[in-house]
């Protein structure tokens, strides 16, 4: 049997027919915008990495406390909502017919 996405129920399997709730929905906005800030901030740094391959700040233990911290930060953004990708992700897929500013 086929149900349409526009009919709503509560039932705990109306989630895996297609059913989304705004709070999922502005969760998984939040976390496609962290990982695109993370992705963002790894190309960065690879970038500088390789223009500053001879210097004494370039050692696996300092490569790996900066992509903890690119990690933190990109949450931390994203938390924030600084960037606004999860805002127009929201207006997109939330029924929002808002433009984004």
């Amino acid at each position: 049997m086929i149900t349409s996405l526009s009919s709503t129920t509560s039932s705990p399997g109306s989630l895996a027919m297609g059913e989304s709730r705004p709070q999922n929905l502005a969760e998984a906005a939040s976390q496609f915008e962290a990982m695109f800030l993370r992705t963002l901030l790894s190309q960065m740094r690879s970038a500088n990495t390789a223009l500053n391959q001879d210097s004494l700040f370039n050692s696996k233990q300092q490569t790996m406390l900066r992509e903890l911290y690119d990690d933190q930060l990109a949450d931390h953004l994203a938390a924030q909502g600084s960037v606004g990708i999860s805002r127009m992700i929201l207006a997109q897929l939330g029924g929002q017919n808002k433009s984004a500013t």
